[in-house]
């Protein structure tokens, strides 16, 4: 099998000899001038002599019998004559891997101790077993997600502190409730029916709550979502009650579980 040194040297012995154009070639393809495999073209890509030189004299060695012999360095069974390094040099020369660029590592974010601290586990309540508007059970695998939180008391009125304080929960507590795929549906179909009607959606009957022109479908419209979220609201906290006095209820996480 040639080795590097055998091809060095063969490349020698015919790097000067006359190019010889295909004329079949040429004609066939209707092509003029010198083939693109010519010695003058494909040289352009390769070293001078003098940098060839050096690189036959430092990597002539990665590939004689003893190097490969004597070679220690492996990698997944791969043996690398000259150690990694050498191994590395030769295929970003030669092999291709040098004309990509490498990939530049993600940017990380430094870590600030003196950060502000924020509690991976909130404060929160989970109500997993019936739907917060028709108190039907719920189906785990086909469900839809609603969630609140009990806000501040400067910004609550006081019947909606004390409701909360009833059953042992602090503002910013996290509640998460589940629907039934009905009820959002059956909601939205209803509301678009109020919307639309054709004598209810023309008919205004003065000012809304931001200065606009409102019609009695719009009123509807906002007195259905006002008692629809009041009943939820209730049936939540229905359900928070029921499971307070429920001993080891597991719907209570961080400061909320008092057991």
């Amino acid at each position: 099998m040639p080795n590097f040194s055998d091809i060095v040297e063969q490349y020698e012995k015919i790097k000067k000899s006359p190019e010889i154009t295909d004329n079949l070639r040429v004609k066939e393809y209707k092509t003029k001038g010198l083939a693109a495999d010519i010695l003058q073209k494909r040289q352009k890509y390769l070293p001078d002599q003098k940098t060839h030189a050096k690189l036959q004299a430092k990597l002539s060695t990665m590939f004689d019998k003893s190097s490969r012999a004597g070679a220690k360095s492996t990698l997944n069974g791969l043996i690398l004559p000259s150690g990694r390094k050498m191994f590395s040099e030769f295929h970003d020369n030669f092999t291709g891997t040098g004309r990509f660029e490498r990939k530049k590592a993600p940017d990380t974010v430094p870590f600030n101790d003196n950060g502000p601290k924020i509690d991976p586990n909130p404060n929160r309540v989970i109500l997993y077993e019936r739907c917060a508007d028709c108190l039907e059970r719920v189906d785990m695998n086909n469900f839809i997600p609603g969630l609140t939180f009990i806000p501040p008391e400067d910004e609550a009125n006081p019947i909606v502190t004390s409701k909360w304080r009833s059953v042992d929960l602090k503002p910013g507590t996290v509640i998460c409730y589940l629907f039934c795929t009905k009820c959002p549906e059956e909601a939205a179909k209803a509301l678009k029916k109020i919307k639309h009607d054709p004598f209810k959606s023309r008919f205004f009957i003065g000012l809304g709550p931001t200065g606009e022109q409102q019609t009695m479908a719009d009123k509807e419209a906002q007195d259905y979502l006002r008692a629809r979220s009041g009943r939820i609201s209730d049936n939540v906290f229905s359900q928070i009650k029921y499971h307070r006095h429920i001993k080891g209820s597991d719907i209570f996480f961080g400061s909320a579980r008092l057991d």
